[in-house]
């Protein structure tokens, strides 16, 4: 078994209408800041009559370690996965053996 992934949690989130908007620290209003939350800020411009308008997006993440659940999941997600592509790589080899065995 492997180990355990860290996960991140978004726990502030907050957009602006201006990709020149200034995030001021006051603006990240949530509770229980902590120091080694994870500060992100995404800044996208409308280029040539895109769909969308110029913005700012400020998020804030933390960092923990995944649910015994979360592991249990992600590991069957995998061996799931795994064996999907174990069978169709033998789907493959059986068309590929066919195609040359007849030449």
């Amino acid at each position: 078994m492997g180990k355990k992934q860290i996960k991140q949690d978004i726990i502030f989130k907050k957009q602006y209408n201006s990709i020149n908007a200034n995030i001021r620290f006051k603006d990240l209003d949530y509770a229980d800041k902590r120091e080694d939350d994870i500060i992100d800020i995404h800044r996208d411009e409308n280029y040539d009559n895109e769909q969308w308008d110029s913005y700012t997006k400020v998020c804030v993440y933390r960092e923990r370690e995944e649910t015994d659940e979360e592991y249990e999941e992600r590991i069957n997600e995998n061996r799931k996965f795994q064996e999907e592509l174990r069978k169709r790589r033998y789907e493959n080899y059986l068309k590929l053996k066919k195609e040359f065995e007849n030449e």
